[in-house]
């Protein structure tokens, strides 16, 4: 029998991100306690907020003396490893691409998740100091680390190329699908949803940053192109500079009416803007992993999204793929996928099937996996 492990997380992200990296976190977490609740867990976090509660039986782990950024930073990066020493932790395992930068004095295992490297891919998508920093962080944490996580196979073969990250290091482990996904709706929540969006139509579901890299510009024009006309495409996430562009387009091709842009969907409404959808599209050019993809699947709506970076890991054999710089080939995908009933069903019941690999218990056993053989 297994003896039972002192288990921490950095749990910064857990505590203080609504999406992405705290999504992810928070999954582990829970995933990690639901089915291996014979081990001890520590949060570690800078500060508690109003985001996150997190489970009674694991214990939050802060800084003692100070609440300023500076001394939280030196914490996280340094002062935290006599707390990772008091509680005797046999196992630390930071979520967000990071270690503390005094790990190695520390005699426990030490895992990281690495997400993406895209300030190597895309260097342009980011600031100069950001791509140091981020270069530095990432760099410590592969040769800091006894075994690394790398969310997709894309993400991995990206660490070996501009890390010269140890292969032999390294575990491909996809993240969960959220279950909140897979709950069923029912006509009178469809119709108050509808009724509350004043949504009288029929729609293409586009989520996620409005940003270059997420291509929704080329989403834009291709849709334009398959003249659909009782569909109105729905654009929801974040804006950035980018959103201006779509925005010109939308204006010059009179397109105001057919397309509407969403800078905000309140959490409890996501789960009905995936599953009234007719299908969802993503069309982003590189991705860790591509989690809309996953999101729509388990909610069972079909998605059209790219054949290039990690989307194809995360759509399998259940999604359209398209080149995301052919707005022929995607307005094509578009008018298949919306038009045929027997397509979206088919896509549907392959999404079924293909979900049963991203559970959260396979996804903690495969954890679980990678934190014995470390």
């Amino acid at each position: 029998m297994v003896e039972s492990l002192k288990i921490a997380f950095d749990a910064k992200r857990a505590f203080n991100n609504s999406s992405g990296l705290g999504n992810y976190s928070r999954a582990v977490i829970t995933s990690m306690l639901d089915n291996y609740c014979e081990n001890e867990y520590f949060l570690f976090t800078t500060k508690k907020t109003s985001l996150y509660v997190p489970p009674v039986q694991a214990q939050v782990i802060m800084p003692r003396n100070g609440s300023g950024k500076l001394y939280q930073a030196g914490w996280r990066n340094y002062f935290c490893i006599h707390d990772i020493i008091k509680n005797r932790i046999d196992l630390y395992h930071g979520l967000s691409n990071e270690l503390p930068l005094s790990i190695k004095s520390v005699r426990c295992k030490k895992i990281v998740t690495i997400h993406d490297v895209i300030f190597k891919r895309y260097p342009h998508f980011y600031n100069s100091i950001d791509r140091f920093i981020y270069t530095q962080k990432t760099r410590h944490a592969c040769k800091a680390a006894d075994k690394i996580v790398c969310i997709s196979r894309q993400t991995k073969d990206d660490l070996i190329k501009f890390f010269n990250a140890d292969e032999s290091k390294i575990n491909i482990i996809h993240p969960s699908y959220d279950p909140a996904f897979m709950q069923s709706v029912n006509e009178e929540m469809i119709v108050l949803f509808r009724k509350k969006y004043e949504l009288n139509f029929p729609y293409l579901l586009c989520v996620g940053t409005v940003e270059k890299r997420k291509n929704q510009l080329n989403i834009v024009r291709a849709y334009h192109k398959a003249g659909l006309r009782d569909v109105i495409l729905i654009i929801a996430g974040r804006h950035t500079e980018y959103a201006r562009l779509v925005k010109k387009y939308v204006h010059e091709n009179n397109l105001q009416d057919k397309i509407r842009f969403w800078e905000y969907v309140e959490p409890n409404d996501l789960l009905l803007l995936y599953k009234t959808a007719l299908a969802t599209i993503y069309l982003s050019v590189y991705e860790g992993f591509g989690l809309p993809v996953l999101e729509s699947i388990t909610a069972g709506t079909p998605v059209i999204t790219s054949r290039v970076s990690s989307m194809p890991e995360a759509g399998g054999n259940a999604a359209c793929y398209t080149d995301p710089y052919n707005t022929d080939e995607i307005a094509y995908a578009i008018k298949e996928v919306i038009t045929s009933a027997s397509t979206r069903s088919s896509m549907i019941e392959a999404g079924n099937k293909h979900i049963t690999a991203f559970s959260p218990r396979a996804t903690a056993e495969k954890m679980m996996r990678t934190y014995l053989s470390s």
